[in-house]
């Protein structure tokens, strides 16, 4: 949407059109969400979880009718226009005044933070207006003490604060005029419980117009109704999702020029039609003859659940075709060029056979899906949701390798600007300086959008984020913490002596390598060379003493020293880990990247990422055939305790499941069937060769507790197939398939079991793979931000697989709660919880595990 209204001209309403080119100047001008712009909470990262408790609406956020058509999205951004007159009318220095009064938000949604506290305390629904309040300003007439108006900061319509003839402060009569549009607009009165923060003056005005008004209110009253800003910014952005690909902005004379188009495009239409009838009989003589002489396509190890648009050879076979692997990087960065050399002596056995392509942080989607100019992302890439299942760019997911590196999201930069970022504040005295470089289609950038005004961000292309530092136009940076280190911006030629970095980690940052999701058996051989070097140093293996390793024949004959080769070519992960990364990050200071020996979590959260709206499960799809045809999940699970406890009603017949493996086939259910976790029916599992068979065979659409090996993953020895694997949800079980008296025997006497389980799944479908991997991962989501199954409602909307699942996580948690709770109803007296199936949160613990 901001792009959109970037690019639109504001019609004069005479006859002049004005053109606003200055970025800055434009988001001054204009804000589309509210009309006295109040900005959305900017609570302390140490308070948000809190704050955002307390400040909980009971109410259904739901927006079942997000649909708009053409029309009415053309109406909304004509509304949104306003006069050249109007917006000439805020001088300079009114602007200069007006901008830092910014505040940070807290009394948006009722709140006003107490100073040098975390506390906060709800904001008087009526003040004297006389008195300043927090977040309100007073107009230059206060300088005085006069008595004049309190006014809301960072409002950005044009003529809202100053017109000839009006007082600075008060609210011009269109203004006015729309606010009555939206009061009055049933869906805003029915789905949020206001729209933004408005004044209503508490006395009768009369009949005396704008002006009375505005020369009656000085000294008096005023009414403050405080509303949720936020759920109104996310249903317009919900709407403009759904919509962005079939909207279309007209602008002023295209209706005229189309007109006279017309006549030309049926003239043209009609030639053409004729050649066409001329050239189609041919065409298909030819089209024939071609695909009879035609050699057979290789096809790849599992065919695309939609068809690609290039020939679907397997990335293997064209890898040994070009003879290099092509890698995507970002600026030769040198961990991300061995990366790529270790898979090189993977698969063609030299770690010099390599083609090393740098490439935009924003185009890397582009680049591996819809060019295939690289066979492989091995630049630092956050896995993300909606990276994971779909990017409207490359009209398609990607698949991520288990991640290579783990970090966190900080400022650095200016001393006194990064304590003010850092504290989320761009608002008053000198934090009202602050300008954040962040590069363009970053998790950063997505993170920044939420919690700072665009006035103090300036987008730019990672190969710039360093230049426009050492230049001054910007003070501050966010990145990962390797890539804002004092370290890395001295390499980059920062010469200053005041330089630091923030203390708080604003996101988690799982980093790995990126593949095409059609091609499970590439992504797969590249996960599995990682976890190797993982193993390689859990084992003390390095390259001098690589031939040790085992071997495998799971990928074919001809990779039977893959492995081997890869920890000759670059050293286990440790070995790479100091070549390039102590520098920048020391590894005890994050503590993330030792291999987890155990004692501490494995849990993880991952994160969401930027609401992109994706399509719906089609006709034939996995998720189709469960909800729209069967009307039920058919879920494997194996009988064992505290996970699996299957018992029949004799009056019923009808059997039930109770555990942490039945829970999860509950959540699925859930998500699945808009909360109703009773649709699914069990099937009982005795062998893992039965439970792959019957995957395979469809009979079940998932495994539940499916034991994580490299064989099972690549090609599982009954059926030959290679399956996918959810996040792990439980570590510690030597044989899944030992019987109920056998289990409670091995956790009585095993202090550290080994083995992960997971939900499986076939990966002809990797949307209905994304959707198992992510109803889990909600779980790890739901425990860290702490949200349990009595407040399942804050958990956020997910739009990727379509509008019908955008509360996937919502009814997952309502059905079974997060993992702690699923861990404490069905393990917790027979395991107590600890070690890797603890969450793993600030402080972090070691988060590498090989699986070998």
């Amino acid at each position: 949407l901001k792009e959109q209204y970037r690019n639109l001209e504001i019609a004069s309403r005479s006859t002049e059109t004005a053109q606003i080119h200055d970025h800055d100047e434009f988001e001054d001008s204009l804000d589309f969400n509210c009309i006295a712009s109040i900005e959305e909470t900017r609570a302390k990262p140490t308070d948000l979880k809190e704050q955002y408790r307390n400040l909980q609406t009971n109410g259904n956020r739901q927006l079942e009718n997000s649909d708009v058509d053409h029309d009415t999205c053309q109406t909304k951004m004509h509304r949104a226009q306003f006069s050249g007159d109007d917006l000439r009318s805020i001088s300079r220095t009114e602007r200069d005044e007006i901008l830092p009064a910014r505040f940070s938000g807290a009394a948006a949604l009722g709140v006003a933070r107490l100073p040098g506290t975390g506390l906060s305390s709800s904001l008087p629904t009526s003040v004297d207006a006389r008195q300043p309040v927090p977040g309100f300003c007073r107009s230059s007439a206060q300088s005085n003490e006069k008595q004049a108006y309190n006014r809301p900061c960072g409002g950005s319509l044009p003529g809202a604060y100053s017109d000839p003839g009006r007082p600075a402060g008060s609210l011009p009569s269109y203004i006015r005029s729309r606010m009555s549009e939206i009061d009055s607009h049933s869906m805003w009165d029915s789905q949020f419980h206001s729209t933004q923060l408005l004044m209503e003056e508490e006395t009768e005005r009369g009949n005396g117009g704008l002006d009375d008004f505005e020369e009656d209110t000085a000294g008096k009253p005023i009414s403050c109704t405080v509303i949720n800003d936020r759920e109104l910014s996310e249903s317009i952005q919900h709407q403009i999702l759904l919509e962005t690909d079939e909207a279309e902005i007209v602008q002023i004379g295209d209706v005229d020029s189309r007109a006279k188009k017309t006549w030309c495009i049926i003239c043209f239409t009609l030639t053409l039609l004729a050649v066409l009838s001329t050239v189609i009989g041919l065409s298909v003589a030819l089209v024939r003859n071609m695909e009879e002489m035609k050699s057979p396509a290789i096809n790849p190890t599992i065919a695309p659940t939609i068809a690609p648009t290039h020939q679907p050879l397997p990335t293997l076979e064209v890898i040994h075709s070009n003879g290099a692997v092509r890698c995507g990087v970002k600026w030769l960065i040198p961990l991300e060029t061995d990366l790529c050399r270790a898979l090189a002596a993977a698969v063609l056995g030299d770690p010099e056979k390599i083609v090393i392509e740098e490439i935009n942080v924003a185009e890397r989607w582009k680049e591996l899906e819809n060019k295939r100019s690289v066979d492989i992302v091995t630049m630092t890439s956050t896995h993300t949701m909606h990276r994971d299942i779909y990017l409207k760019d490359s009209k398609s997911g990607f698949t991520f390798s288990a991640p290579y590196l783990y970090d966190g999201l900080a400022f650095g930069g200016i001393t006194k600007y990064v304590k003010c970022a850092d504290s989320l504040d761009t608002y008053f005295g000198e934090c009202a300086g602050v300008r954040i470089c962040v590069s363009e289609g970053s998790t950063a950038q997505d993170l920044l959008i939420d919690y700072v005004a665009d006035i103090n961000i300036r987008v730019v292309a990672f190969e710039d984020l360093y230049k426009d530092f050492l230049e001054n136009k910007c003070n501050v940076l966010i990145e990962t913490t390797t890539l804002v280190s004092e370290s890395r911006l001295k390499e980059e030629g920062y010469h200053g002596t005041d330089y630091s970095m923030g203390k708080t980690i604003f996101m988690n940052e799982p980093l790995s390598m990126v593949t095409r999701e059609d091609d499970p058996e590439w992504s797969n051989f590249v996960t599995w060379v990682l976890r190797a070097l993982f193993a390689a140093e859990e084992q003390n293996i390095t390259n001098s003493t690589a031939s040790t390793f085992a071997t495998t024949t799971v990928f074919g004959d001809q990779y039977n020293n893959m492995f081997v080769n890869a920890i000759n070519a670059v050293g286990n992960y440790g070995d790479l880990y100091q070549s390039h990364v102590e520098s920048l990050l020391p590894r005890k200071n994050l503590n993330l990247n030792f291999p987890n020996n155990g004692s501490t979590g494995l849990h993880y959260a991952f994160p969401i990422g930027k609401p992109i709206a994706g399509p719906d499960p089609v006709e034939g799809s996995t998720i189709y055939s469960i909800t729209k045809q069967r009307g039920h999940l058919n879920c494997g699970i194996f009988e064992r305790a505290g996970f699996g406890v299957g018992t029949v009603d004799n009056s019923t017949k009808v059997e039930s499941w109770q555990g942490m493996d039945a829970d999860y086939c509950y959540a699925l259910s859930a998500s699945l069937f808009q909360g109703n976790k009773s649709k699914v029916s069990f099937v009982r599992l005795q062998s893992t060769e039965e439970s792959f068979h019957a995957l395979n065979s469809g009979e079940v659409d998932v495994i539940a507790g499916g034991k994580i090996t490299l064989e099972s993953n690549v090609k599982e020895a009954s059926t030959g197939k290679g399956y996918t694997f959810s996040i792990p949800y439980y570590f510690g079980l030597d044989n899944i398939m030992m019987s109920q008296d056998k289990l409670h025997s091995h956790f009585r006497h095993s202090t550290t079991p080994d083995g992960a389980i997971a939900l499986v799944t076939r990966e002809d479908d990797p949307q209905w793979s994304d959707f198992v991997f992510w109803v889990v991962m909600g779980t790890f989501i739901a425990e860290d931000k702490l949200i349990t199954k009595d407040i399942y409602r804050d958990m956020v909307d997910v739009f990727a697989f379509g509008s019908s699942f955008k509360d996937m996580h919502r009814h997952a948690i309502s059905a079974v709660g997060n993992y702690g709770e699923i861990y404490k109803r069905s393990v917790e007296s027979i395991v107590p919880r600890k070690g890797r199936n603890l969450l793993n949160t600030n402080p972090f613990g070691p988060q590498l595990y090989s699986y070998f």
